[in-house]
């Protein structure tokens, strides 16, 4: 392996390239045999832990896939887990298919929306990610955080309205708890400044009580 060591580009390029192919034992083989090259680089030791992630990962890859091939009945919480798979190994047509597979189904849990919106926002499938938001908040409207959840995707597609509607309808549910959870919420700085998200967290104003003293009280 002359050279390695002036060009450890070339080297982490050709094991990724090996991992994109899931040729996990040429990756591993070629950053082993550069590490004597390049003791002090850290990047080495954790691309080879990533190396046996994506391997145990694909292993179970097929696992998954063999026992759905057999005809079983599809455990959600499996099939949960392989788009996860399928979205580590950057399988991106298998984990689409999946997923719209998994929220094509019927009576769902709507724990099920949210295991796969994570899937979405994970991958910064935003458009993906607002539908199957909507899709949980059908079964449960006054879900602060989701609502939340949602007004991000919103404003990352570019739809400012529709956020600003979003966030409103979490801060008319919640109250100061919501506008507390807003004002804490880094991903709302781009916007944290304008009037209209200003007057929306400003804590609102609690009626006060008098009692007017009776006769003999002056």
């Amino acid at each position: 392996m002359t050279g390695c060591a002036e060009s450890p580009e070339a080297i982490f390029r050709l094991a990724d390239l090996f991992m994109q192919q899931r040729r996990y034992a040429d990756a591993q083989a070629i950053m082993e045999a550069y590490l004597p090259l390049d003791p002090y680089n850290g990047g080495v030791i954790g691309f080879l832990n990533g190396i046996k992630e994506a391997e145990a990962a694909n292993n179970r890859r097929l696992e998954l896939e063999k026992l759905f091939s057999a005809g079983s009945q599809v455990d959600l919480n499996n099939a949960l887990e392989l788009a996860q798979i399928y979205q580590r190994l950057n399988m991106e047509s298998q984990f689409m298919s999946l997923t719209h597979s998994i929220l094509s189904g019927s009576n769902l849990p709507p724990q099920v929306y949210l295991a796969v919106a994570q899937l979405y926002g994970g991958g910064k499938r935003w458009d993906l990610l607002a539908g199957t938001l909507q899709c949980y908040l059908e079964r449960d409207p006054n879900n602060v955080k989701v609502l939340m959840e949602l007004a991000v995707a919103q404003f990352s597609m570019n739809r400012p309205d529709d956020a600003m509607a979003t966030l409103k309808k979490a801060v008319a549910i919640g109250g100061d708890p919501a506008r507390t959870m807003l004002r804490n919420d880094q991903r709302f700085d781009p916007v944290r400044q304008a009037p209209w998200f200003q007057n929306l967290i400003a804590v609102s104003q609690q009626p006060m009580n008098f009692t007017l003293p009776g006769p003999g009280n002056y």
